[in-house]
């Protein structure tokens, strides 16, 4: 799935577009794709909630074309983070999207031609199409490093990042199924660290790494457990 290059933001900043590089510690791993088409070639869409502020936002989602809900799901989002909803909703209808925090409720109508995000922001909750978007990464300055979980089942897992004989970054939860969840600007993009990525009561990667350059850490729980790198100029498809 290609998108074009901005996102909203409370700075309404403007950046380069991401390509990528992978590198992989399971063999026979296939790419993800960003979408999917079924029976009918029609695609599928993914919904990506954006939390920009302080602390974490327990958000509901609701997806209804009038007779079925395609998405209805409440999913906690971090602080500074979001969480990608992937292969959601059938492209080509209209249906109406309604999200809701714990002060908070909004609604939009969506021709479904690609992703709607959705930011949480300390104004209200706002919705952008993806023809209105020029980049689903959140902007954030140049030379921090997103960690990024993507997991295809739910999951119990931990990611941490040690550099310098400390533990730079760690978060350890419940993942949903079919999501990337996103922790925003968590690391400064210079000298190295190891990543290690541990599913509970199950498989562990970890992997020494240099962050000159990279944009993003993404572990993926698809099948096999394994580690990413996107480079600044590059980007994952």
């Amino acid at each position: 799935m290609t998108v074009p290059q901005r996102s909203f933001d409370d700075t309404d900043e403007s950046r380069s577009i991401r390509l990528s590089r992978r590198t992989a510690i399971a063999s026979g791993l296939t790419a993800l794709t960003g979408c999917l088409t079924d029976g009918s070639s029609r695609g599928i869409a993914d919904v990506v909630v954006y939390n920009p502020r302080g602390e974490s936002r327990e958000v509901s989602i609701t997806v209804t074309d009038g007779a079925t809900s395609e998405i209805e799901t409440t999913v906690t989002v971090p602080a500074s983070g979001s969480i990608d909803l992937m292969n959601r909703v059938v492209m080509e209808q209209t249906v109406t999207a309604t999200v809701s925090d714990d002060t908070r409720e909004a609604s939009t109508e969506w021709d479904v031609q690609g992703t709607l995000y959705v930011g949480v922001m300390a104004g209200g909750i706002e919705f952008r199409r993806e023809s209105e978007v020029d980049t689903p990464r959140i902007v954030r300055p140049d030379g921090e490093t997103d960690i990024v979980v993507s997991s295809h089942t739910e999951a119990e897992m931990t990611v941490r990042v040690d550099r310098d004989d400390q533990t730079a970054f760690e978060q350890s939860q419940s993942f949903p199924k079919d999501t990337r969840t996103a922790f925003h600007n968590r690391l400064d993009a210079t000298g190295s660290a190891s990543i290690t990525a541990a599913v509970a009561d199950g498989p562990q990667v970890t992997e020494k790494i240099s962050l000159e350059d990279v944009v993003t850490v993404l572990a993926t729980l698809d099948g096999e457990l394994f580690l990413d790198r996107n480079f600044a100029g590059t980007r994952t498809e």
